[in-house]
């Protein structure tokens, strides 16, 4: 009889889990919702960022058509601040471009984006625009026009 309660008992713990077995389980559950979490925070922060280049992209274009029912056309060399959501930078610069030239063109080149990727000409957006140069009466050219 003796034998038989021995034999119960050895089956009941033999079907339950050591404790290493326990920690080991605890330890693969709390790694993998430790992936899980920072899976999703990278995520979140793509797309926020996806987002803020959007928003750049919006208002590169909201400027480029702006610029181009203005009389003054595009500022050949400038820069200013963009109201938005978020502190956007654009700026202008003429490009050397002796294609354009010849054919009484320039090459400006508007860029969007944080002030200091702008500053070091890591912008968001860029966008090249080939305007037609300003001629006066005397034929010879004085500016940048988008006609």
């Amino acid at each position: 009889m003796r034998s038989d309660r021995s034999s119960r008992r050895w089956a009941c713990w033999a079907a339950g889990l050591t404790l290493v077995e326990t920690v080991a389980g605890i330890g693969l559950l709390g790694t993998v919702l430790v992936a899980a979490l920072l899976v999703e925070v990278r995520c979140k922060r793509q797309s926020a960022d996806a987002a803020r280049r959007t928003e750049a992209v919006q208002a590169a274009e909201a400027l480029l058509a702006r610029w181009w029912t203005e009389p003054d056309g595009i500022p050949p060399d400038g820069s200013g601040r963009i109201e938005s959501t978020q502190p956007l930078l654009w700026r202008t610069r003429t490009l050397d471009h002796e294609a354009a030239a010849k054919l009484g063109c320039a090459v400006v080149r508007l860029e969007v984006g944080p002030e200091r990727e702008v500053a070091n000409s890591k912008a968001w957006v860029t966008v090249d625009v080939v305007v037609p140069l300003k001629t006066n009466p005397g034929g010879e050219g004085d500016g940048l026009h988008a006609d």
